[in-house]
């Protein structure tokens, strides 16, 4: 209350906060997002608190008969750790829900685009004679978040079909012995196809 300010500095709104963490995959955000949930929601800034509403808002997800136990296992905000594990058909029914939700275009929008932008501005590109990659107008079809761990890779969203309209997908590929890049390129290939 006494003294001078030097500096002020407010921070951007939690939807453009959400939106960087999903493009660039901002782990550390990740992370401070889950605390800030726990703070809101239950008066503690935690780790446990911000799961403790994650674990809920899944329930809601999962529907009140689903038996969600086998489907997850949360250590972090992240899901850097290596206790972290979530079923694809949860990650599909997240999505789901969310395109069913009322801020639908702004969720899809906090998305990376493939061939585009975040961590799918090199991926979904088809392999040229040279060897480069080239990037189809198709790919910016795809909406989806990456997951890259050693030996885990993952991508989930949504194919905007040209017969179907906007399809939910969750790719997920571990304990793999072939090397990374020729696995994300076969995910990458299976996303393509979900255009078609």
């Amino acid at each position: 209350p006494e003294g001078t300010v030097l500096a002020t500095r407010s921070s951007p709104p939690v939807a453009e906060l959400v939106r960087m963490t999903d493009k660039v995959s901002e782990n550390l955000h990740a992370e401070l997002l889950l605390r800030e949930v726990g703070r809101v929601e239950r008066n503690a800034g935690t780790r446990e608190a911000g799961l403790a509403s994650l674990n809920a808002f899944l329930a809601q997800v999962g529907g009140p008969s689903a038996d969600l136990r086998a489907d997850f296992r949360i250590d972090d905000g992240s899901g850097l750790s290596r206790n972290t594990l979530v079923a694809p058909q949860l990650i599909t029914r997240l999505l789901e829900f969310m395109y069913r939700a009322a801020a639908r275009d702004s969720w899809i929008a906090m998305l990376p685009i493939g061939g585009e932008d975040g961590t799918l501005a090199r991926r979904l590109g088809r392999p040229m004679s040279n060897g480069a990659a080239s990037r189809p107008a198709e790919a910016r079809a795809i909406h989806a978040k990456t997951g890259t761990l050693n030996r885990a890779i993952a991508l989930s969203g949504y194919a905007d079909n040209k017969n179907g309209g906007w399809l939910a997908f969750s790719i997920v590929v571990n304990d793999f012995a072939a090397p990374q890049s020729e696995v994300e390129t076969w995910v990458d290939k299976i996303a393509l196809a979900l255009l078609e």
